[in-house]
């Protein structure tokens, strides 16, 4: 019998749904791409590739959880992932949100509404009340999204193997996103 997951809800642009293992295909057209992976530690070997695809699937078998694949709602095209994770957490036992996108979705928008819509589905529908976030050093996308547009509070820095650097981590807790969620500004982004 199939196990059923919950995912978050759609948003405006994006749905988000499972990753199973037939979406081979579009994890190679997303972890291929140099520039996604440049700063994940990349690129990929298709063995890589493989073994990242893998994790998102005994993520999911684990606990549940996924960085989801997204799809576009008018045109159905493949966008990326994003979610959260706990199995393969930068800081065991906690839970943690991530996104890689398509480079074609790059600047606009995207990975913020797709990060808040997880963010809402974790605190509201699976009840977690606290939620990390990191980034490479040099990836000032990242960080603007997680600091500005997710009211991210940093706690610090975490070694990452992939690259060999210590990345900075940033944490939200389920009263500071309900805050965040009540002001006015939120509505508008």
């Amino acid at each position: 019998m199939a196990q059923n997951y919950l995912v978050p809800p759609p948003t405006n642009r994006i749905e988000f749904r499972i990753w199973t293992p037939n979406d081979i295909h579009n994890a190679t057209a997303l972890w291929g791409d140099d520039k996604v992976t440049e700063l994940l530690g990349g690129p990929f070997t298709p063995e890589r590739i493989q073994k990242r695809f893998e994790l998102e699937l005994d993520e999911l078998s684990k606990s549940g959880l996924q960085h989801w694949a997204m799809y576009d709602r008018s045109t159905g095209d493949f966008i990326g992932c994003c979610g959260i994770k706990s199995v393969h957490s930068a800081i065991p036992g906690h839970i943690e949100l991530g996104y890689h996108l398509c480079t074609k979705y790059w600047g606009q928008g995207i990975a913020s509404e797709a990060a808040l819509a997880v963010l809402d589905h974790a605190f509201n529908t699976l009840k977690y009340t606290k939620i990390i976030a990191g980034h490479h050093p040099n990836n000032k996308a990242s960080q603007a999204i997680i600091m500005n547009k997710l009211k991210m509070t940093p706690m610090g820095d975490v070694f990452y193997p992939p690259t060999g650097l210590r990345h900075p981590v940033y944490y939200i807790n389920n009263t500071d996103y309900k805050n965040m969620a009540l002001e006015p500004s939120s509505s508008s982004k």
